[in-house]
């Protein structure tokens, strides 16, 4: 019997599996790809280290009980709060492995929409580019490009600019 933590991660696998497939960009497939193989690594470290869950799993079926529901997901910030981190970095104040890591975390407790028309998908997109700063040459100087797509949601702009930051990277070897 799954715990109510195994089945949250395997909830929110199903969710990055799905937007793994669905991913039109790169980075979002980069991303995605190293959401799945941390939530994967998540759940076979919880399966081989948690006794105490194993066995209140066990007990609570012999009780005939339910498990409890699991936890609702985290929910995405939202444009504003995505900003001022996007500021922050700008500034100075947060690095790039500071703004990847506030990112990546993230990622890994929401459920991000599928459908680039839903609500959130552009702060789930630029979240995901964010996760990936490592791989994606975004810079601070872009800052006000992603704030533009946020506001406009020119995903095709949006794409030039994660094209031309991929250009970048390459570029610089």
């Amino acid at each position: 019997m799954a715990t109510v933590t195994e089945t949250s991660l395997r909830q929110r696998l199903a969710r990055v599996e799905a937007l793994e497939r669905g991913a039109t960009t790169p980075g979002e497939r980069a991303a995605a790809a190293r959401a799945r193989e941390r939530l994967m690594a998540r759940i076979v470290q919880l399966r081989a280290s948690d006794p105490v869950a194993r066995f209140v799993a066990a007990h609570v079926a012999s009780l005939g009980v339910s498990p409890a529901r699991p936890a609702p997901p985290a929910r995405l910030p939202t444009e504003g709060q995505l900003v001022a981190a996007l500021l922050r970095w700008r500034a100075g104040d947060w690095g790039r492995d500071e703004l990847q890591l506030w990112a990546e975390r993230i990622v890994d407790r929401v459920v991000l929409p599928t459908d680039p028309e839903a609500e959130g998908a552009a702060v789930a997109e630029v979240l995901l580019q964010l996760a990936m700063l490592h791989r994606v040459a975004l810079q601070p100087r872009d800052v006000g490009a992603i704030c533009a797509f946020l506001g406009d949601r020119d995903w095709r702009a949006w794409f030039a600019l994660v094209a031309a930051a991929s250009e970048r990277r390459y570029r610089r070897g």
